[in-house]
């Protein structure tokens, strides 16, 4: 018989390729239309196209760490585990690709308020911002995450209901004493979400009071893609807080583990959720590709037909 997480493992994957598959949809969608320079040649659009990539690998890879090893059906590859190079650079582009989507949601907020407040200028604005803004996601997550690259990854086993689990974690505490990587987690996604939530309130107080707001309405959609997804991100912020408060011990670390898939798949699958949800022109474009519209259209004329015969 299966145990709880396994059934958990295989539920969690059924749901992470659906979603991942509608993310692959959007982000093709949004790079062939971009040649016709229609309405996805934004900036917005690119830094949705650099998150996708950021969210993508992180699903398949992230899957090493977190999920394999707490699936007592498929982590029998730990059993004898020796730590390697090759485990602490996948380990560490396992935590430096959150937190590279850490300053991309930093930069999405920031071009939500310059759409709605500073909508004569918002192009210009990010003519130049743009790339910098990329160079700038890409290189800062270096700064929290540079010593997991060189850290030795090591597997401790935990036994739970006769059931053997791993932990793979960093050996941070006899490699690199003064290093917190709660903390250091923690301070990145609170620090993120207070900037973001200052930048969302200033947009979302400029669209209660000021008049004339209904000319930006696509800007205003996709403000509330940003609003919900950083919402959606506190819970994640929780949960590194709370390790850090009460300490990295085995319990505490083997609580985060049950609970860090579902919410690194909330941060990491939402986005193209929400795109899907919030934007008409995303939605038409895959009805089209999935020949939808087509469908709907010929069993309404067929009804036409039939009610007329």
């Amino acid at each position: 018989m299966l145990a709880l997480f396994d059934v958990i493992f295989f539920v969690q994957y059924i749901y992470v390729f659906l979603i991942l598959g509608l993310y692959i949809l959007e982000v093709y969608v949004i790079v062939q239309q971009e040649r016709n320079r229609n309405q996805f040649r934004t900036p917005f659009f690119k830094l949705f196209v650099i998150g996708a990539i950021l969210d993508i690998n992180f699903e398949l890879l992230a899957s090493v760490i977190h999920r394999i090893p707490m699936s007592p059906i498929m982590n029998g590859i730990y059993a004898g585990y020796e730590p390697s190079v090759a485990m602490s650079i996948l380990y560490g582009v396992v935590y430096y690709l959150p937190a590279a989507q850490e300053y991309l949601n930093i930069f999405i907020a920031l071009n939500r308020l310059t759409a709605i407040v500073f909508n004569a200028h918002h192009k210009t604005i990010w003519t130049y911002l743009t790339p910098t803004s990329i160079v700038f996601i890409l290189s800062a997550p270096f700064v929290s995450v540079w010593y997991l690259f060189v850290c030795p990854i090591i597997s401790i086993p935990v036994r739970e209901n006769n059931e053997t689990y791993y932990i793979i974690t960093a050996d941070v505490t006899n490699n690199f004493p003064g290093i917190s990587p709660p903390l250091r987690t923690a301070f990145l996604i609170i620090g993120g979400a207070t900037i973001c939530l200052l930048l969302y309130s200033v947009t979302a107080l400029w669209l209660r009071f000021v008049p004339g707001m209904s000319k930006v309405e696509v800007d205003k959609r996709l403000f509330y893609f940003g609003a919900t997804l950083f919402v959606f991100n506190i819970p994640c912020a929780t949960l590194q807080m709370t390790l850090f408060l009460l300490g990295p011990t085995i319990d505490n670390l083997f609580f985060a583990y049950k609970c860090i898939p579902w919410l690194v798949d909330v941060k990491s699958l939402l986005p193209p959720i929400l795109l899907f949800v919030y934007n008409k022109s995303i939605r038409n474009k895959i009805y089209e590709m999935l020949s939808f519209k087509q469908r709907v259209v010929d069993r309404s004329m067929s009804r036409t037909v039939a009610s007329r015969v």
